[in-house]
């Protein structure tokens, strides 16, 4: 009897097994709506970051992503989904926002996802402090979207040009209303890529965002201890890792809040606490000097760069004597710099004024 109990249980686990699954598998909707970020290119996705790594798969540029863990600055393996089935790999392409950010009565910033079905009425929510809607993601940088609304002031339309989240890659750039590819940020002059070639305008002309006062939209990374700031993918100290962004590194600015701003770190859009950065807006005073000791600007001497006019302050870069650069202040014999897209302090006996 107790032979055919055990053949008659066996059977029905057979028979169960057989039965059609009918849990509800999660929809591509479902699935974007759950996604931070987006490629911001086309993107080889491979089964290591070792190596002898091969390559799995191919995605385009816009592809919904989850990121589960990061290497350096740049490699990521991420979730995303294809044809309905979800995947798996690393990439390395920069990743871009898919949400605008409204911040409620509760002091607290939320994300309403651009394919949000009730995206309208979310936004209205709160106070819309990014609006995702007016630009679409080309690469490591935002474009206008025609008819989204007006368009940024600019303080000279003749030759007014404007970048949304702008990469330090080459990309073209052309005349009024039309991105363009960040090469160096300064205070006062920029240089961008125009028909191919890299050309200086004046920093005024460059709308990051327009959110943003003049005088805050751009910054620079403060972390006078640490030398590094941490860039995490939400306003939150537990959101995913991004980048350390180094001390000194001159910044755009896309949104401000209250514990966290939302910045382009060299490329790379996410959120840094807002006690890391140090506001500073268009300039008109400045001159130009060139790194030296003792009166000689050869270039045999290395000249220590530090991120406040202190001599233990992190050092955030190390240049040599003959190095030009801009002179923004003076003051307590300290000089404030800025070069190669980095800003500093150097001594005064490290300097000489052309």
């Amino acid at each position: 009897m107790m032979k055919h109990s055990k053949s008659l249980v066996l059977l029905i686990l057979i028979c169960l097994l057989m039965l059609p699954v009918f849990a509800t598998a999660e929809t591509q909707l479902e699935f974007e709506l759950r996604c931070l970020k987006k490629t911001g290119a086309a993107a080889v996705v491979y089964n290591t970051i070792s190596s002898d790594r091969y390559t799995i798969d191919n995605i385009p540029a816009g592809t919904y992503v989850i990121v589960n863990s990061t290497a350096g600055n740049d490699s990521r393996f991420v979730t995303y989904m294809k044809n309905g089935t979800k995947r798996k790999g690393w990439i390395e392409v920069p990743l871009v926002d898919c949400s605008s950010v409204i911040r409620k009565s509760d002091g607290f910033a939320y994300d309403i996802h651009e394919k949000e079905p009730n995206y309208d009425a979310k936004i209205k929510e709160g106070v819309l402090e990014f609006d995702i809607t007016k630009y679409s993601d080309q690469g490591a940088y935002y474009r206008y979207r025609a008819g989204a609304g007006p368009e940024p002031e600019r303080k000279d339309s003749s030759n007014a040009v404007e970048s949304q989240n702008a990469s330090q890659t080459d990309t073209q750039a052309s005349n009024s209303g039309t991105s363009v590819g960040i090469v160096e940020l300064g205070r006062t002059s920029s240089k961008i890529q125009h028909q191919g070639k890299t050309v200086s305008v004046s920093t005024s002309d460059l709308t990051f965002s327009e959110n943003v006062p003049e005088n805050k939209k751009l910054a620079t990374i403060y972390a006078p201890r640490t030398g590094k700031a941490s860039l995490r993918q939400t306003a939150s100290s537990k959101g995913t890792l991004l980048k350390n962004c180094k001390a000194g590194t001159i910044v755009s600015v896309l949104a401000i809040g209250n514990g966290y701003t939302r910045i382009n770190y060299k490329g790379t859009v996410g959120y840094i606490k807002t006690a890391c950065l140090k506001f500073y807006g268009d300039s008109e005073s400045t001159a130009q000097g060139v790194l030296s000791y003792k009166g000689n600007t050869g270039g045999g001497t290395t000249v220590n760069v530090r991120n406040t006019p202190k001599g233990d302050s992190a050092k955030v870069a190390e240049w040599r004597t003959g190095t030009e650069v801009t002179i923004l202040s003076h003051a307590n014999g300290w000089y404030e710099i800025e070069a190669n897209g980095m800003h500093g302090y150097v001594m005064d006996e490290f300097l000489t004024e052309k």
